[in-house]
């Protein structure tokens, strides 16, 4: 049975499609109407033939607009989850970017297995009633109005003539078959397509969306043409003409989606928390330090924490990771500024008997520092976790010489991390760095 977040994400896929469809849709509609009602009035045509032959032109421009639908549908819902801070998130959960982007293909797929449905069974027989009206009823039947069965009985026939202008013929037969199950196939490809720009683009907004369909469909449907011409001066195999588009695309996707993949959990939190603590004179976030008890629920989750010095033992490096022991899905939330962790340093392997108060705290050191400053790590705004998951939620790094200061000797120190209580992170031992 479908989890209620996959069915949260394939229904704002299916509005966002929904629109992108009635909307392209009727643009090419209204286009089309607006080139022949001049030629069906000048014939004398009624009003019942001219809106017969508006609705027949719907097949035909659906098997266009629904893979353009399912690219815009995708890379706008995408980049709403990478404004929201969803990408981010699933990024840095081990199989997170699987589990969105998964149901997002299995959709394109039912949708494509519909598209070709219609492409070999509905657009022949629209397209033969529309030039029958269109002809007043005497017209020769074409590849485009053949269905898939018939295109491939009517290719064998011509093959089986030898004569150069039957094997065009036959060339132009097998390219309409091809033509029709890569438009299908163009849906699931479109759909990676635009899941790869959005996790490549995360915050492009509405632009991106624009200037990538724009981009994306020109490029697609110029190949398409091209190839159809080619196959038909028998230059290239009908298969290869209608499927290179979709070769390419798919081919762009995937290197996209290889190019902006992130290191996993939590290494990609590391990564930005070692440059917070490289900046952290000029880095700052003035939301401050958070209740983090009333921003996460937090039935069935654990939290652990883990310090240690960065590579160059410069920084102390503090992650602290969510762990779903639920048997449900858990949703973390946090807000716009992330989660920035209070840091507390205590003397020794263990704190000393008798006193439990630290050497060092992130929060008052951030109170002396003038002007106030807060130092927070920019993490999801939520991450999703299946049962049994981990995931890197928050994370914060400072200079091992802001925290030795100029009384604390090197040596031992026991780490804590205030979040959801004091998390023990662990023994590390604080060595001034070189100047």
């Amino acid at each position: 049975m479908t989890n209620p977040a996959t069915r949260q994400l394939l229904r704002r896929h299916a509005v966002a499609f929904a629109v992108s469809f009635v909307s392209l849709t009727s643009i090419l509609i209204a286009n089309y109407a607006a080139k022949r009602l001049p030629e069906l009035r000048a014939s004398g045509a009624q009003a019942g033939t001219i809106v017969d032959v508006v609705l027949l032109a719907v097949p035909f421009t659906a098997a266009i607009t629904i893979p353009m639908a399912v690219f815009i549908a995708v890379l706008w819902v995408f980049t709403r989850f990478g404004a929201e801070g969803t990408l981010a998130a699933v990024r840095r959960e081990r199989y997170g970017v699987r589990r969105l982007v998964a149901p997002v293909l299995g959709a394109a797929a039912a949708v494509a297995a519909l598209t070709l449905v219609s492409n070999a069974q509905i657009v022949p027989r629209a397209n033969a009633r529309l030039a029958a009206l269109l002809a007043r009823g005497a017209f020769t039947s074409g590849d485009r109005m053949m269905t898939i069965g018939q295109l491939q009985a009517a290719a064998h026939s011509a093959r089986a003539d030898a004569r150069p202008e039957s094997l065009v013929r036959a060339a132009s037969y097998e390219v309409e078959i091809q033509k029709k199950y890569a438009l299908a196939a163009a849906c699931v490809v479109l759909a990676l397509a635009g899941a790869a720009i959005a996790f490549r683009f995360p915050r492009g907004g509405g632009g991106l969306v624009i200037g990538a369909s724009l981009a994306v469909f020109s490029s697609y449907y110029v190949c398409l043409i091209v190839g159809e011409s080619l196959a038909d001066r028998l230059v290239v195999s009908p298969f290869a003409s209608m499927w290179t588009a979709n070769a390419l695309l798919l081919a762009a996707a995937l290197l996209i989606m290889w190019r902006s993949r992130w290191p996993g959990a939590p290494a990609g939190v590391e990564s930005l928390a070692i440059a917070v603590a490289l900046t952290f004179e000029t880095a700052g976030c003035s939301r401050g330090i958070k209740d983090h008890d009333a921003a996460f629920p937090t039935t069935g989750v654990r939290f652990f924490a883990a310090a240690r010095l960065t590579g160059s033992a410069d920084s102390l490096l503090v992650i602290v990771t969510a762990r779903n022991d639920a048997g449900t899905q858990r949703a973390l939330e946090s807000g716009m500024c992330g989660n920035p962790l209070v840091l507390r340093v205590y003397r020794g392997p263990r704190p000393r008997r008798g006193s439990s108060a630290p050497v060092w705290d992130s929060e008052l050191w951030h109170r002396a520092m003038d002007p106030p400053n807060s130092i927070c790590l920019p993490v999801a705004a939520v991450t999703v976790l299946a049962p049994g998951d981990s995931s890197a939620v928050a994370g914060a790094a400072f200079p091992v010489r802001a925290v030795l200061g100029d009384s604390l000797p090197i040596g031992l120190y026991r780490v804590t991390a205030v979040f959801h209580g004091e998390l023990d992170a662990g023994t590390v031992e604080l060595r001034a760095p070189p100047t």
